[in-house]
């Protein structure tokens, strides 16, 4: 994959995710317990990982990401499709998944 195909990869998502956090926010610093973001996007997880290590991306939308998940201290993990519908049996009903999920996607 070449450089350009890679950044396009994470540029989007970063900013969907970016945009739900600032969204959720107040419910995210109400919350005392540790927030995490589930996103099917693992170039999104990787550019988290740096971070934790302290490295950081030149990229306007990848920075914004990685600023606001800083800011308000949410973990990033990988999830896929499937294993988020099983997930949401246990943890919440599936409405409200449903309802996340339409509205990261229509970020993006």
């Amino acid at each position: 994959m070449g450089l350009v195909s890679c950044r396009n990869i994470c540029s989007s998502p970063a900013l969907g995710i970016a945009a739900a956090v600032k969204h959720f926010s107040p419910f995210i610093i109400q919350f005392h317990h540790p927030v995490s973001v589930l996103t099917d996007s693992k170039p999104c997880v990787q550019a988290y990982n740096k971070l934790c290590r302290g490295e950081f991306s030149s990229r306007a939308r990848v920075a914004t990401f990685l600023a606001t998940a800083s800011r308000f201290q949410v973990s990033i993990y990988v999830i896929l499709l499937d294993q988020l519908t099983s997930l949401s049996q246990v943890a919440m009903p599936l409405n409200v998944v449903v309802q996340i999920v339409k509205y990261v996607h229509s970020l993006t």
